[in-house]
C-alpha cells in the first residue's frame, strides 16, 4: 500500500516522497499495579513490542474519549504514568508503535486492550438532619 505524503524533515528525507507503510507486530500492554486500584495512587501502563526496529514512538490511547499520549523510546518499551488516579482514568487502553527507518514509516496495529479499574465509589456529601424531640 502506498500513500503520497508531504514531509518536512530536519534530516533531509525527500520532501515529497512515496512512503511504504509496513505493519509491525502487535504491541503488548500491561498495567502496574495489576489489581484494581483505589483513588489517588500513581499507575503505570507499559507498552512493549518485539521488533528489531527500536527507537520509535509509543502511542497510548483510551478507547473511549480523546485521551492520547505519546512517548519516544530508544528501546522496545515505554511506560506511561498516570498520576493521582481518578475515576476519569478508568477504562480500556491500547497502544501502538511507530518508527521511521530510511524515510520509511513503520506502524503497528493496536494492542489488545487492557482495563484500568478504579475501586471505590465517589464520595458524595450527604446532608445530616438532627431532630430533637421534647419528651415533656
Amino acid at each position: 500500500m502506498y500513500f503520497l505524503q508531504v514531509r518536512v524533515s530536519s534530516y533531509n528525507c525527500v520532501n515529497i516522497h512515496t512512503h511504504e507503510y509496513i505493519r509491525l507486530p502487535k504491541p503488548s500492554i500491561s498495567v502496574n499495579p495489576v489489581v484494581e486500584v483505589t483513588l489517588g495512587p500513581n499507575v503505570g501502563i507499559t507498552c512493549s513490542i518485539s521488533t528489531q526496529q527500536s527507537g520509535g514512538t509509543f502511542i497510548l490511547l483510551k478507547t473511549s474519549g480523546s485521551f492520547r499520549k505519546t512517548q519516544t523510546s530508544s528501546t522496545n518499551s515505554a511506560t506511561f504514568s498516570i498520576f493521582k488516579v481518578k475515576f476519569d482514568n478508568e477504562g480500556l487502553y491500547q497502544c501502538q508503535y511507530q518508527t521511521q527507518v530510511s524515510c520509511r514509516d513503520f506502524i503497528s496495529p493496536l494492542s489488545d486492550p487492557v482495563r484500568l479499574s478504579i475501586n471505590g465509589k465517589e464520595k458524595q456529601k450527604v446532608p445530616i438532619l438532627i431532630f430533637f424531640h421534647n419528651l415533656y
